[in-house]
């Protein structure tokens, strides 16, 4: 895979633009923390973020469909690393409060809105159809190989440089991205089907008469509400509580993370179709298993291995997901149907993480994941039967 040239250009700009990124959410989880003392304000902040996603995403991916997917994603790169620069000098100045980060914040959901549906239709344009899944598969694991070294890096240069240092470092990061985004020739798509429209609606339309492609959507959604919440937003009031809101400690239980989404994103590349639903079950009720165990851990060694079990299922469940709905969509509608994907999570999980943060300021933070991870399983059961059924008449219609 990597001997291809312009797949090992875009990810190896995106390996380096990641590492940056991870480093800017421990630096932007620890000042938030500090200048609020309140968990529901992380909820806050992505919701602030998470806004103009849901209102633009389908938009953003309807015109991945329509325009240069590559020019998009030049364009929003850049965007995101003048927003990261912002955010250094407001810190610098002595500006920084909980207003201008949620200024910022929509600032870069609404960038994010048209990025991430162009990145994801991008990929497959990188590579021959049947590289898809290895494709897919190793840019889970430089996402998620990023939030292993990116928040190690945070924990050794937060001391020094504090957290202004680490939004340079990300703003820096993003020119790696943009360059090799200048370097990279996609393969030609190929042309939409004759009286196929580019709206938004047509990508809706086609969700909705797959049943395969809606229980996979569901299972991501279930997800992003039980889970996710937790693992992005609230880790930060788990490490303040219980480890006095070290920022190393901090750095450790994202590094725990990227290490355990890293392997479960290596782990996809040796699946095989036959097991791909198979391994989706098994990892989806581990990830509330998990889950439970990390609510329960008291001791930093425990909670990091409580993470590593958590994130391992969740990088493996939601890869394979995603490889599927990568392979099964047509080129002319995956800009759509993937921005609709993105909207479930992204729509779902920061209101979650609100409500979430707001429930464990009032009950305690150990009790409120223990009652996620129990509907986590509950709810895994009763949607990965449907998936399976769904799966199979898919397949025999096929």
């Amino acid at each position: 895979m990597l001997g291809n040239r312009n797949f090992r250009l875009y990810w190896s700009g995106q390996a380096i633009s990641l590492v940056g990124t991870w480093m800017q959410v421990v630096a932007q989880s620890f000042v938030v923390v500090h200048l609020s003392n309140r968990n529901v304000s992380l909820g806050i902040i992505h919701v602030a973020s998470s806004v103009p996603m849901i209102l633009l995403s389908l938009s953003g991916g309807a015109f991945a469909d329509r325009a240069d997917r590559r020019k998009i994603l030049i364009a929003t790169q850049f965007v995101l690393m003048l927003l990261a620069f912002a955010f250094a000098a407001l810190m610098h100045t002595g500006r920084l409060t909980m207003g201008a980060i949620m200024v910022v914040a929509v600032l870069a959901g609404t960038a994010a809105a048209f990025d991430l549906p162009a990145s994801q239709a991008l990929t497959p344009q990188l590579v021959e159809p049947r590289q898809i899944p290895q494709a897919v598969a190793l840019m889970q694991a430089i996402f998620h190989g990023s939030r292993l070294i990116g928040p190690a890096l945070a924990g050794m240069l937060m001391g020094p440089f504090g957290p202004e240092g680490l939004f340079i470092a990300n703003g820096i990061s993003f020119i790696a991205v943009i360059a090799t985004l200048m370097w990279i020739r996609p393969a030609p798509r190929p042309p939409r089907p004759k009286g196929e429209g580019a709206g938004i609606g047509q990508g809706v339309r086609y969700v909705m008469t797959r049943p395969d492609v809606r229980a996979l959507m569901a299972i991501t959604a279930l997800g992003a509400v039980m889970v996710f919440p937790f693992m992005v937003v609230l880790g930060a009031g788990f490490a303040k509580q219980f480890y006095g809101g070290r920022g190393d400690a901090l750095g450790i239980m994202m590094a725990g993370s990227g290490a355990g989404a890293l392997t479960g994103a290596l782990v996809l590349l040796t699946v095989s179709d036959a097991e791909r639903m198979r391994r989706i079950a098994i990892c989806t009720v581990g990830m509330g298993v998990a889950l439970a165990a990390y609510a329960l851990s008291r001791s930093l060694p425990l909670t990091v291995m409580a993470i590593f079990a958590l994130t391992f299922c969740v990088s493996s469940a939601m890869g394979l997901c995603s490889t599927i709905l990568q392979q099964t969509v047509p080129d002319h509608l995956r800009g759509r149907v993937m921005s609709i994907n993105t909207l479930l999570f992204i729509g779902l999980m920061p209101f979650a993480a609100l409500g979430l943060g707001a429930l464990s300021d009032r009950f305690g933070l150990p009790w409120v994941m223990g009652g996620a991870a129990t509907a986590h399983v509950l709810g895994s059961v009763l949607l990965l039967r449907r998936a399976a059924v769904a799966h199979r008449v898919v397949s025999s219609e096929s």
